[in-house]
């Protein structure tokens, strides 16, 4: 686990190093904000291109938690989705909001954007369905996929980032076949949050409710 520990951390910390509490609060400001992508081949004077932009939502390290994962059953019709709840007391939009699903092994990756507006309420939750945005159940505030559906690894990652900032990170060994891997209430509000006594397996309370208890508060993990 520490070698798969290390890559992330190496593939993260430019984004991770500005990804303070300090640093970002001076931006609350504004909604949100425009920034230009740097990454691009500027010659004497000129860039080849246009440069690119992204809305940056004015977040800091901690804003946000994922607080609830499913892999989705398409045999019953449930797509998978990541939870997210925002631990301030202040709306959070979440327009420009990244989601990425990285494998444990750091093997493959996924990531994707929140491309509307999308407003989380303080102290809210809402699930960001792996369906298309048009393709959501009525629970889901957003679906992240763009044409076909995306998913969960069987064990991985997930991170919330926003421009430079990494707003939460947690990784899984496994996921329950028949329910939600939720992250406990009490523990939403501590640093790191993916160790195994902060989330527990939620299932459906009946047949023609989905898994878990997406968009809405989690229970204690016992």
């Amino acid at each position: 686990m520490k070698d798969v520990d290390d890559r992330w951390e190496r593939a993260t910390r430019a984004a991770g190093a500005t990804g303070g509490r300090r640093g970002q609060r001076a931006g609350r400001g504004a909604r949100w904000g425009l920034v230009a992508c740097a990454a691009l081949a500027c010659g004497a004077g000129a860039c080849a291109r246009p440069p690119a932009e992204r809305w940056c939502p004015p977040l800091a390290q901690g804003d946000l938690r994922v607080s609830e994962l499913y892999a989705g059953d398409r045999a019953q019709g449930w797509e998978g989705w990541v939870e997210v709840f925002n631990a301030t007391a202040q709306d959070v939009e979440l327009l420009g909001l990244a989601v990425r699903l990285r494998r444990l092994d750091g093997g493959a990756e996924q990531r994707l954007l929140v491309r509307r507006e999308v407003v989380l309420a303080g102290g809210g939750y809402g699930a960001l369905s792996l369906s298309t945005d048009a393709g959501r159940a009525a629970f889901a505030s957003y679906g992240l996929a763009d044409v076909a559906p995306a998913s969960l690894y069987p064990a991985g990652a997930v991170q919330l980032e926003t421009c430079e900032v990494v707003v939460d990170r947690v990784r899984y060994a496994g996921l329950p076949s028949d329910g939600s891997l939720a992250r406990g209430a009490s523990s939403l509000g501590a640093a790191g949050g993916d160790d195994a006594g902060s989330w527990c397996e939620a299932r459906a309370a009946s047949a023609a409710e989905p898994p878990g208890t997406p968009g809405e508060e989690n229970g204690p993990c016992r």
